[in-house]
């Protein structure tokens, strides 16, 4: 179980240095998520792992909380993000 965990971390931090920008990037089992603010951004990571490290499976235009308003009636602050999924 301890040989998984190093292979998630070992493949998360060779993801990291890449030089891409990023806002997470998410290693699940054999999935790989990957979380930008730019659909452009989104594409450069598509094109670096898709041939040579996993299989790309789909993107996605969602919404992440920019920060939690506590006791406000306002409502949540929120920013677009893309997310692409892929499988290893």
């Amino acid at each position: 179980m301890n040989d998984y965990y190093d292979l998630r971390d070992k493949m998360k931090s060779k993801l990291e240095q890449v030089g891409l920008p990023y806002k997470s990037i998410d290693v699940l089992g054999d999935r790989i998520i990957i979380t930008c603010l730019g659909q452009d951004t989104l594409d450069k990571w598509i094109s670096v792992i898709h041939p040579s490290i996993a299989r790309f499976k789909g993107k996605v235009e969602s919404i992440d909380y920019a920060k939690k308003n506590q006791n406000t009636m306002l409502l949540p602050s929120t920013i677009k993000v893309w997310r692409a999924w892929f499988i290893i």
